[in-house]
């Protein structure tokens, strides 16, 4: 069976119905005709049936005029409309046109055969001109999302005529420059008033060498906006001849790149401050290592020496001597103190070293402090404790000079401090060192 097209007649003179009727048989339409002799009952169909066009009179026992089909294209704009009308008036024609109906026919002036093509190029052209609002809504929608990726890269386009140096900027570009878009007719001058003094002659040559030779260039260079901030760009330029206008242009783009520019420009930074950082640890662990170490010593020979004959002013020298000494040590082991609380990043050089010379080295530095105060400093290392260890000397040395200038201060005379040496939880390769 032959497809029958379904086409709906709201008309309520039956003379007009029976006679479009034999019109549409006449003029070869292949149609399942549906009739309603009222807007009401015409709109019923439409809501229950598949109708593919609509036979509208405009002169209905329920509406009538022009109201008609404004009422109709309020509820079924999706289904194409024929205006059919007994006054053969060519503005309310033209403005059914307007409103949206696919013709308009004038009752008693068109036959079958008239009716039948009206009614093919009507369903034609409302084919047509719906693949024509569907690809104007998908060109809409990639525009859109054309122009939001632009915004998310920070990337817009531009052209210019060569000739006349005039340009056409994205709003992306507007946007880049720190302005509304279409604030002002964008120009090569125009541009160039944004570039930073230094980059301008580069940009220029950039703008000169791509319109002569006709390869893709490439420019990172500098804006600057309101005369205050700077935003470094990345510009692209190449030559392109538009057939339709047959104007040779230069297009290109623009991107702002400057939230990279600032992230590399703090990496290197932080590089810088870790590296001085990493060297100002490295500087104190020579202090602790290089410094306290002959102090210990000089005060071990300061205390030596007072123990000799002197005359009283030489005792006067030396006890100032032993003082400013004393001081020293005091602001040098604050000072290594300060150093460990304010670091972010403590690291524990690990390496090979003998137990006993290293803690007797320890002893030594304190004994002869230890004898002037009076205090009895032993040295106690248990069996058990392995010959060699790794660990971080400076920082161990560190911990014990605290901890014994501590015991010395505190302890008095006649007294005694033991500095005990212990392993604890001993594993194949791991040992906790008690002291």
């Amino acid at each position: 069976m032959k497809y029958k097209t379904p086409i709906l007649l709201i008309e309520d003179n039956k003379g007009d119905v029976d006679l479009l009727g034999i019109m549409l048989d006449s003029g070869g339409m292949k149609c399942e005709l549906y009739v309603a002799d009222s807007f009401y009952e015409g709109t019923e169909i439409l809501m229950r049936q598949e109708i593919e066009l609509v036979l509208l009179d405009l002169s209905l026992p329920d509406i009538s005029g022009f109201k008609t089909l404004t009422a109709y294209m309020q509820k079924f704009a999706h289904i194409p409309v024929i205006v059919l009308t007994g006054m053969n008036n060519e503005i309310i024609g033209n403005q059914a046109i307007k409103a949206g109906a696919q013709d308009f026919l004038v009752k008693g002036q068109f036959d079958g055969k008239l009716l039948g093509r009206a009614i093919r190029y009507a369903l034609q052209r409302f084919k047509t001109q719906l693949k024509l609002e569907e690809t104007a809504l998908e060109l809409e929608i990639h525009k859109k999302r054309y122009v939001e990726a632009q915004q998310m890269a920070h990337f817009g386009n531009w052209e210019m005529d060569i000739v006349t140096n005039e340009m056409k900027w994205t709003a992306e570009i507007y946007r880049i420059m720190g302005l509304r878009e279409g604030s002002l007719t964008p120009s090569l001058l125009n541009y160039l008033d944004f570039v930073h003094h230094d980059d301008r002659k580069q940009v220029e040559q950039f703008f000169d060498a791509a319109a002569k030779d006709g390869k893709n260039h490439t420019l990172e260079h500098r804006l600057l906006i309101d005369g205050i901030s700077t935003k470094y760009v990345i510009s692209q330029a190449k030559v392109f001849y538009d057939e339709i206008t047959e104007k040779i242009l230069l297009v290109g783009g623009l991107q702002d790149i400057t939230e990279r520019k600032l992230s590399e420009k703090l990496i290197i930074e932080k590089n810088i401050s870790s590296k001085a950082e990493r060297i100002k640890e490295e500087a104190l662990s020579e202090m602790g290592f290089h410094i306290r170490t002959p102090l210990s010593s000089i005060m071990n020979l300061l205390y030596l020496l007072d123990n000799t004959r002197t005359s009283i002013q030489q005792k006067d020298f030396l006890n100032g001597l032993k003082t400013s000494v004393d001081d020293l040590s005091i602001a040098i082991t604050n000072l290594l103190n300060f150093s460990v609380m304010v670091s972010d990043n403590v690291k524990i050089e690990a390496e090979e070293f003998k137990v006993q010379p290293f803690m007797q080295s320890i002893q030594k530095a304190f004994q002869l402090k230890a004898d002037h105060a009076k205090v009895d400093l032993k040295l106690v290392i248990d069996a058990a404790v392995p010959p060699k260890l790794i660990g971080d000397t400076n920082k161990i040395t560190q911990i014990l000079y605290n901890l014994i200038n501590n015991a010395l201060k505190y302890t008095p005379e006649e007294g005694e401090i033991i500095i005990h040496v212990a392993a604890e939880n001993i594993k194949s390769n791991h040992l906790d060192l008690c002291l």
